[in-house]
């Protein structure tokens, strides 16, 4: 029992729940088996007195006239009537003397008597039927009475054989039930099990996973609600404070090393602040005194010189020199506040289209100057962030533009880029070199200046940009190609607002079909890419400007909707096409997109291929105008063919 104990309970749930479900089935078939049996084997036996009952009335009936007349022949003959019943071996008639008086023996030399004859003694000589059971024999006795007198008795000997055999039978029913119970059994314990298994095999599984993983984020899935769901729900409980405990435990641990990196890092900041400084003063004397020495001696040529056209080029020279002079003060001071603004970042809503009004106005005059355009595509943006940090990043990027831009012109524009916006100021000035790009961020650093004259400043626009940038966390992208032109990009989280109701409803009731449209336009000459793009914004269009394949790809993971029109030139490069673009654009939104190819092309088979592709041709150079009417003419026949579908 102790052995069958330690089986059971080393056992798995699976096999336990097998053991149990059969078991019980089996152990309820058999107690149900042997109820029936002894039931079946009492009502059998029941059944056989029964028979001989009404056996021996009928022959104690014909045979108590032979008692009477002493006829033994008589009497024998009554009895050899019972040879038809196969289970009766031995009947007996006794006299009232208790004598044999007449026999029927069906194997002749059974139950041997001293008198001669297989009958026994009388075992009762009552005046009621008796019965007795002698192994597989049946007895019964039963008086033969005539008119109230007892004239003998009538004995009967029955074999139990029949019964023997229905048990055999039953035992084999039964055998068979059991086995098909069995199986049955077996099947539906299979099948009952997983209902109970399965939520512990799960829930050992996430258990499992957790312990390998750490990952207390995970949960087991409630399947019922009985007491495996409610433990399931329980442990899902338990995973969560776990979880809320290791999230504090963690949170703490890293803002330990948070702090000891921190002061780490100001220790290791303060002292390379402290040599920035050092050489930055170092240099600052020499720098200052360029301008100063320069102003000097202008002045003291001015004193005597009496030449009006060299006094009016020599006070040009002193004006440049105030000019860089005041340039390095500027500097100076940006670099006297910039810890204290770091300090003291104030996050809140700033609204684009005023910030950068205000800036355009302090460098509409030095663009001018230098006969360069300044413009400016601005909605109406709101974003998060410093309003006074954000203006001094513009601000020092603007200036450079400005500073390294000879011909064309700056553009301004703020565009919605999912979440956020992104400030763009794009240049066509010399550009920055590949190896420079990252370089450019550092202190002190200038294009074009390789001798690190101060008439451009110290150098610390982008510097003070960067660091500006990281305090706010806002990103930077940066593009550019030498002799060709810069981008620099500002993306910080942006603020939904909704437009001004007069201005949408002005603009819808202007008729405006361009009004809410969205364009994508593609070129690998930055300056026509930003000329096409400002156009588009100047005609209502929202668009996004990509001057290459793989620029494509990047703008369109920022993107949350199709273009309603595709603005490409043919050739982008050696390997890549516009047509190519417009299969990128149309596979990545899963739809076909009206797109107008812009070519000076002019082979019959390059035209072939746009139409083809059922673009729409438009020949260089481009004329606005007819762009234009280009535009109008394919968005009227896309939304033709909308409806039409």
């Amino acid at each position: 029992m102790h052995y069958f104990e330690r089986f059971i309970r080393d056992l798995n749930v699976r096999n336990k729940i097998l053991v149990i479900v059969i078991s019980s089935i089996v152990l309820s078939l058999i107690t149900a088996f042997i109820l029936f049996a002894l039931y079946d084997r009492q009502s059998f036996r029941k059944g056989m007195i029964q028979e001989l009952t009404v056996l021996s009335d009928v022959i104690a009936k014909r045979t108590s006239a032979a008692l009477l007349f002493r006829d033994d022949r008589a009497a024998t003959a009554n009895l050899e009537s019972l040879s038809v019943k196969k289970n009766i071996i031995l009947a007996c008639i006794y006299d009232d003397k208790q004598a044999v008086f007449a026999t029927f023996d069906r194997h002749g030399d059974a139950h041997e008597t001293s008198e001669g004859t297989n009958c026994p003694p009388l075992p009762y000589s009552g005046n009621d039927i008796f019965t007795l059971l002698q192994g597989d024999i049946s007895i019964l006795v039963n008086p033969i009475r005539f008119s109230g007198k007892q004239l003998g008795w009538i004995y009967i000997a029955a074999s139990m054989d029949e019964l023997a055999l229905r048990m055999r039978q039953l035992l084999l029913i039964g055998t068979l039930i059991f086995l098909s119970a069995g199986v049955i059994a077996y099947l539906f314990a299979v099948r009952v099990q997983r209902y109970i298994t399965q939520p512990l095999i799960n829930l050992q599984h996430v258990l499992r996973t957790i312990t390998k993983s750490r990952d207390y984020s995970l949960r087991a899935t409630k399947e019922s609600d009985d007491e495996f769901g409610h433990l399931v729900q329980d442990f899902n409980r338990m995973l969560h404070m776990v979880q809320e405990a290791n999230l504090r435990l963690s949170d703490a641990v890293e803002e330990i090393k948070s702090q000891k990196s921190e002061s780490d890092d100001k220790a290791v900041g303060a002292e390379e602040r402290t040599v920035a400084i050092k050489e930055f003063f170092a240099g600052v004397s020499h720098d200052l005194k360029q301008p100063l020495s320069a102003i000097n001696l202008f002045l003291g040529v001015l004193e005597n010189e009496n030449n009006e056209e060299k006094r009016r080029n020599y006070i040009s020279k002193v004006m440049e020199s105030s000019q860089n002079l005041n340039t390095l003060f500027d500097e100076l001071l940006d670099m006297s506040r910039i810890e204290q603004i770091m300090n003291d970042v104030n996050k809140t809503r700033v609204f684009l289209p005023d910030l950068i009004g205000r800036i355009i106005k302090d460098f509409g005059v030095m663009a001018n100057d230098k006969g360069l355009y300044l413009h400016t595509h601005v909605r109406d943006i709101y974003v998060y962030s410093d309003s006074t940090m954000l203006e001094r990043i513009i601000r020092n990027i603007l200036a450079n533009a400005i500073r390294y831009t000879q011909k064309g012109g700056v553009l301004i524009a703020c565009r919605q880029r999912g979440e956020d916006v992104s400030i763009e100021i794009w240049d066509s000035g010399v550009g920055i070199p590949e190896d420079r790009l990252k370089s450019i961020f550092e202190r002190y650093t200038q294009l074009n200046n390789p001798d690190n004259e101060a008439i451009n400043g110290f150098g610390l626009g982008l510097s003070i940009v960067s660091r500006l940038l990281s305090a706010l966390d806002h990103k930077l992208e940066l593009s550019s190609r030498v002799n060709r032109g810069t981008v620099f990009k500002v993306v910080a989280q942006g603020l939904r607002e909704v437009a001004k109701i007069e201005e949408v409803v002005d603009k819808w009731q202007s008729g405006n079909p361009f009004f809410g449209k969205f364009a994508i336009v593609i070129d690998d000459e930055r300056n026509i890419a930003e000329a096409m793009l400002a156009a588009a914004m100047a005609w209502d269009i929202n668009a996004e400007a990509a001057t290459s394949i793989k620029q494509l790809h990047e703008l369109l993971a920022t993107m949350d909707r199709a273009p309603d029109i595709i603005l490409t030139d043919y050739t982008l490069s050696e390997t890549e096409t516009g047509l190519q673009a417009v299969d990128i654009i149309e596979d990545y939104f899963d739809k076909p997109v009206s797109a107008i190819v812009i070519t000076g092309e002019k082979d019959e088979a390059i035209l072939k291929e746009i139409e083809f592709y059922g673009c729409h041709y438009l020949p260089k150079p481009v004329d606005l105008r007819l762009l234009k009417q280009k535009i109008d003419e394919v968005m009227h026949e896309s939304a033709f063919k909308v409806g039409g579908e």
